[in-house]
């Protein structure tokens, strides 16, 4: 879709993807101006796998790219691709916008970026976003659980919430959920009631900036204890 034109009410149920070049199910409006846009887009109920078989491409199971409102992603079983599970991001020209308004739920994301570090859910480049992610399971994913990039900028409204991540950044140093330092000027960053079993020597949430504005009655547990939470200056450790 091109030329500034915007679709709307359309549904993707119950497909299998696998064993492709690029990335799997991608809501993408294109890059040529920032007024394309996508409303109401549901990607339900499929599975997608083996994805990235290109060496040039990323390799995501599903992507969200540039001013798409209102988009479902749910109750899909995303695994074993080349790159990340769910990737919300946008073009980095200036004028570009985000996903705006974006539900990410009830996934189960495993075993991403066998080729390339993925996270379960990344958020990258510079315009505007807003996403609720809840009631996922986030399992042996090569990055983080959830990751914010270094290049995000633009106004961010991102709420995590509901959520188990099990033993991610199996490939990768990151954390469960991890916030680098960026450019967004952040709205709302709140980690709530998620369960987080990290693997040893993984922190659960690493915030560079200290943005998160709430993070409240999660459930930790890191098997040798030691440093859980680092948000800006503070620190927080299991036996604290």
């Amino acid at each position: 879709m091109w030329g500034g034109e915007t679709i709307a009410n359309v549904e993707v149920f119950d497909c299998i993807v696998y064993n492709i070049p690029r990335s799997g199910i991608v809501n993408y409006v294109g890059n040529d101006v920032p007024t394309n846009m996508s409303v109401n887009v549901v990607i339900r109920g499929c599975e997608v796998y083996g994805t990235g078989e290109d060496p040039d491409s990323d390799g995501h199971g599903i992507a969200l790219k540039n001013h798409v409102v209102d988009a479902r992603v749910e109750y899909n079983y995303v695994h074993d691709t080349a790159g990340g599970g769910v990737d919300l991001t946008n073009n980095s020209e200036q004028g570009f916008m985000g996903p705006e308004n974006a539900v990410v739920r009830y996934n189960i994301i495993t075993r991403t970026g066998g080729r390339n570090s993925g996270a379960g859910v990344r958020i990258s480049d510079a315009g505007d976003r807003s996403a609720d992610i809840y009631g996922n399971i986030f399992a042996e994913n090569g990055n983080s659980g959830v990751s914010i990039s270094w290049q995000v900028g633009g106004a961010m409204a991102l709420r995590i919430y509901n959520n188990t991540f099990v033993g991610n950044c199996a490939l990768a140093g990151y954390r469960e959920i991890y916030v680098q330092e960026n450019d967004a000027a952040v709205s709302a960053l709140e980690i709530v009631n998620n369960l987080i079993v990290t693997l040893p020597t993984i922190a659960a949430i690493i915030d560079e900036d200290g943005v998160i504005t709430a993070h409240s009655s999660n459930v930790y547990y890191r098997p040798e204890g030691g440093e859980l939470i680092r948000t800006g200056s503070e620190s927080y450790a299991a036996d604290t």
